[in-house]
């Protein structure tokens, strides 16, 4: 199989990629590794030509946009499963993912959202999460930085502790 993945979008991802088909290739697996720049990757990606795709995601503001995008079933009238590239497809799961979309209650949304994610993660391995990025931020004196959770770097989110 080949691993394939961006070299210049994430840190060390051309590493991390190289170390995902090392993993595998240990376990018997044969896995050859190739790597492209961010913006033909994706395009690429977009087409399935890979089989196999180092890819990230943020949830942003919630898991709830990793499902749509990456777990759903292809669905273009409803543009859900747009980046599914595996095309993993589980009715159930895509019930849940519509159903919480529909709901309004955060903590209503949040169960099913988290279901839906069980479900699809652990119980199906629709993913394979196996990279986890943890983001820094430095602020001088009297100031402070709200982190967000979709990897952007906002100056709106700076601020004078409170």
């Amino acid at each position: 199989m080949q691993v394939t993945g961006p070299n210049d979008r994430f840190p060390n991802d051309e590493q991390i990629v190289q170390a995902i088909a090392q993993i595998w290739s240990r376990i018997g697996l044969a896995a050859t590794v190739e790597t492209r720049p961010h913006g033909v990757w994706l395009s690429e990606a977009a087409q399935l030509k890979y089989s196999v795709n180092f890819a990230g995601f943020s949830s942003n503001p919630e898991a709830l946009g990793m499902l749509e995008t990456q777990i759903h079933s292809w669905d273009a009238a409803l543009g859900l499963g747009t980046a599914n590239r595996g095309h993993f497809s589980n009715p159930d799961i895509d019930g849940m993912i519509r159903k919480a979309r529909q709901t309004m209650d955060n903590h209503q949304r949040e169960a099913l959202t988290r279901q839906a994610t069980w479900a699809a993660l652990r119980d199906q391995q629709a993913l394979i999460p196996l990279d986890v990025a943890v983001n820094t931020w430095a602020m001088r004196r009297g100031l402070s930085y709200q982190v967000r959770t979709d990897e952007m770097t906002l100056a709106t989110s700076i601020g004078r502790p409170v």
